[in-house]
């Protein structure tokens, strides 16, 4: 049996999309679900392709496999959905199976738009994909959407899958991928930002989101518990690719690293002489001074912290908590012990106001200034993303039901290539106080000279905006006194070259007002006080 796994390409709107690299990582979630078919099956042939290393028409032109497997992410959902339709034309016997995060939140609704796709895979893919190679009953397979011999829609159960029944995974079925490149034997890359770390998968879920719930913004299947691989697994596999593929710059994709004693167990069973560079995520509230010294000492170089937002009406309203000084205490901590921190913030949350944004600002330009060794600090649009509590609460609205339907003639209900910065603008509108040109001048307000590639992740959601004549015009339908005096030309040429020549006449052209004063609310830190924007917003 042939199995062929596909990662494609982002679609040609989020082509831009940026991960704080130069470049993507091979899909080694992909590597992952090879390894373990490979573990419980004979005979099986098969291949991975990415989307980012080989076109999408070499792909296409070597598909031939008995099972055709597509990682699908809000970025890439239209690109997913073209070539599974090209597929199912060229090789209609193929099974086509679509997973991955966004499909995880999609399943229903990807069957009922698209009879080409035969099944979509709900969270861990490892035991539905088995089952389906195995030729199980499909009631019988966890984790799987299906369609019926009467054409009804139906999920069969869910299942949290063991990840320490997986043996290390190698990178040998990548189709003419160039994995020398992570080679450190070969080149010295330690430092560079030209090349992402190598992913891992030792952790599965948010502990945050177990104890608390999770944040209202975030999209990823919470419902489950956390799965940790064992400390001594996590190093076979550290040593299974440093071995083979002399790789030493590594990335711990699961939510929070730092999961009671794990940091501890990894530190006591460390190998000897592993020299590593580990990039990993982790909350705020678990860190302190003896956690940060034992990431130190297991290889940890960076810590990419989701700090978000300062504001506490806009915290609570997302489910989240912060506290500026225990984020000032632990980002010295953190930079005492040589590692670089990678921080985000999001803009445009329900509750943001014109002050609650500036201060988010103002609090991320004094990090850039104070914290040197900071070479990230990545700003996003806030999405209502499907499976977030946001986009529950935002696609139960009338108003929102009726807008969408009539800009897009489709229906929010049952959409699967939903419009996102549709749904940004109706964010903005219902539960902020705030217009599409006030997170477009925050987000391309510069911070620190040396923090290159600022407005990354879903911050190009603006730019989409500005280049649709159509989401721009409803922008200004929206707020129709919207002020672009002093944004930034290029900007501005989109939006003159866009909009209703008579309808920019009605355009508000003073001098913003944030030109001319300062915010006066500020977050209060120790020593020196925070600059509530003293530069002159574009």
């Amino acid at each position: 049996m042939k199995i062929q796994f596909i990662h494609p390409s982002n679609d040609e709107k989020h082509l831009n999309l940026q991960n704080g690299y130069k470049s993507f990582p091979p899909p080694v979630g992909l590597e992952i679900l090879a390894n373990y078919l490979n573990s419980k099956n004979k005979g099986l042939d098969i291949e991975i392709f990415d989307g980012n290393s080989t076109d999408n028409d070499t792909i296409v032109s070597n598909i031939n496999g008995d099972i055709i497997g597509i990682s699908d992410w809000f970025s890439n959902h239209n690109t997913v959905i073209k070539i599974a339709r090209t597929i199912k034309r060229t090789n209609p016997k193929a099974k086509i199976i679509i997973g991955g995060p966004n499909a995880s939140n999609l399943g229903e609704r990807i069957l009922l738009n698209h009879m080409f796709i035969d099944y979509v895979v709900y969270g861990d893919g490892e035991e539905a994909i088995d089952g389906i190679v195995k030729g199980l009953l499909l009631d019988k397979i966890p984790n799987l959407w299906y369609k019926t011999e009467e054409g009804s829609i139906k999920f069969t159960f869910k299942k949290s899958f063991n990840i320490n029944s997986t043996l290390s995974y190698n990178l040998d079925h990548l189709f003419e991928y160039n994995i020398e490149k992570y080679d450190s034997r070969l080149y010295s890359y330690s430092n560079s930002v030209s090349l992402t770390p190598m992913p891992i998968s030792s952790i599965r879920g948010c502990i945050k989101a177990q104890k608390y719930g999770a944040c209202s913004f975030c999209s990823i299947n919470s419902d489950s518990k956390i799965k940790i691989k064992s400390a001594e697994k996590f190093w076979q596999q550290i040593i299974a690719l440093n071995s083979n593929y002399g790789i030493n710059k590594f990335f711990e994709t699961g939510d929070s690293f730092v999961i009671g004693d794990y940091p501890e167990q990894l530190l006591k069973t460390k190998p000897d002489n592993l020299n590593i560079h580990l990039r990993i995520y982790a909350n705020i509230e678990t860190l302190n001074s003896a956690k940060i010294d034992t990431l130190a000492k297991i290889g940890v170089k960076e810590i990419f912290i989701g700090i978000e937002n300062i504001d506490n009406e806009v915290l609570s309203i997302s489910n989240k908590s912060n506290n500026c000084n225990k984020i000032l205490c632990t980002l010295d901590e953190i930079e005492k012990h040589g590692i670089s921190p990678f921080l985000s913030f999001i803009f445009g949350l329900p509750g943001e106001t014109e002050s609650s944004m500036y201060r988010n600002h103002s609090f991320a330009k004094y990090i850039s200034n104070r914290f040197l060794k900071m070479n990230h600090i990545s700003f996003n649009a806030g999405i209502p993303l499907i499976g977030s509590e946001w986009f529950k609460k935002l696609s139960s609205e009338f108003y929102v039901i009726n807008k969408y339907k009539s800009f897009t003639g489709k229906s929010l209900i049952s959409d699967d290539n939903l419009d996102y910065e549709l749904l940004f603008l109706l964010s903005l509108k219902l539960y902020t106080s705030v217009d599409f040109i006030n997170v477009l001048r925050v987000l391309n307000t510069p911070l620190h000279p040396r923090l290159t590639n600022q407005v990354a992740g879903f911050g190009n959601i603006t730019d989409n905006i500005l280049k649709s004549k159509k989401h721009l015009d409803f922008a200004f339908e929206l707020w129709p006194d919207m002020d672009i005096s002093d944004i930034k030309s290029e900007f501005k040429f989109y939006i003159i070259k866009s909009i209703n020549p008579a309808k920019f006449s009605t355009i508000a052209i003073s001098t913003s007002q944030y030109s001319d004063q300062k915010l006066q609310k500020s977050c209060f830190f120790p020593h020196t006080p925070v600059p509530i924007l003293d530069e002159k917003p574009i």
